[in-house]
């Protein structure tokens, strides 16, 4: 079961979890003057990449963490596993294509690998 995630809690992985589920709900702005949502009024959410990466700085994909991706309007669903790495701070870099075709990365550094 994919379990939504909500605002500022952090996501542990252990040892020993395969194919863990978050789905993030990405809101759409209520007017094109507001400034109440992620994305801009009147698009949606195309596609999505998800990548782990261990500094923003760096940006290197780090693999075998997000196992799958998935979309639709206004979230982006990943499945998640250990995969073996090292004890730390991690963070999650969405890549989203938005239904004009405009792009925008959007950063989640509460990943933390136990």
């Amino acid at each position: 079961m994919i379990e939504g995630f909500r605002g500022n809690n952090k996501l542990n992985l252990q040892k020993n979890d395969v194919g863990v589920g978050y789905r993030f709900s990405f809101s759409i702005s209520s007017s094109i003057t507001a400034n109440d949502g992620t994305l801009p009024y009147g698009t949606t959410i195309s596609s999505a990449v998800v990548q782990c990466v261990s500094s923003l700085d760096d940006g290197t994909p780090i693999s075998g963490i997000v196992s799958s991706t998935t979309s639709g309007d206004d979230y982006v669903s990943v499945i998640l596993t250990h995969g073996g790495k090292p004890t730390g701070l991690y963070y999650l870099l969405f890549i989203i294509t938005l239904s004009d075709l405009s792009t925008m990365s959007i950063d989640f550094g509460r990943l933390i690998i136990e």
